[in-house]
Order: C-alpha cells, then sequence, then structure tokens
C-alpha cells in the first residue's frame, strides 16, 4: 500500500453515518475533502473536510471538522431541507440593496 493511501472502511451504515470511519493510520497526505453520497437517501450522506466550516479564523467553525478529520471519523452531509432546519445555528440572508 502507498504511504499516502487512505483505506475507506465499508460499509457505510446507512442508520448511522457517524459510524463510518476512514483509516488514516499510516497516511502522510492526502485530500482535504471527502464525501461519500447515498443518492437513496441524501441525508445519509456523510464528509470529511479540512479544516472546517468557515474561512474567518475568527469564527467557531473555522477549525470545527479538524479533530474528526485527524480520527477519520465522518460527519452528516444533510441535504433535505427539514434536516438542514433542524441543525442550523443561525441563518444569514444577503440582501442587494435597492437600485435608485
Amino acid at each position: 500500500r502507498p504511504p499516502c493511501a487512505t483505506t475507506i472502511v465499508w460499509p457505510l451504515s446507512s442508520t448511522s453515518p457517524s459510524s463510518s470511519r476512514v483509516s488514516a493510520s499510516r497516511t502522510t497526505g492526502g485530500a482535504s475533502y471527502l464525501q461519500v453520497i447515498d443518492v437513496g437517501a441524501w441525508d445519509n450522506s456523510v464528509i470529511l473536510n479540512l479544516p472546517g466550516q468557515s474561512n474567518d479564523p475568527r469564527s467557531p467553525h473555522y477549525r470545527d471538522h479538524y479533530a474528526p478529520w485527524i480520527a477519520g471519523d465522518m460527519l452528516p452531509m444533510l441535504f433535505s431541507r427539514a434536516a438542514v432546519e433542524a441543525q442550523a445555528e443561525r441563518r444569514t440572508v444577503l440582501q442587494p440593496e435597492a437600485r435608485s
């Protein structure tokens, strides 16, 4: 196995996406983003994303995916409006200024 190879442990559980795991025991490099999509049940999809969900170092989400990425723990990647709304912390609405 090449030294930079990453192994995905199958099968991914459709009932518990967070139980999915990526083995990084000998990983010395690799992708900063990985997704496994369940097209039959979109809300069962999982991701690994380094470093986090924000590009702003002042945000609490700047490195929130770092620890799961190091551990190889897949995180839920929600698609349906109901699933996203259930997990949303806040909503940001961008609205352009009216033209005169």
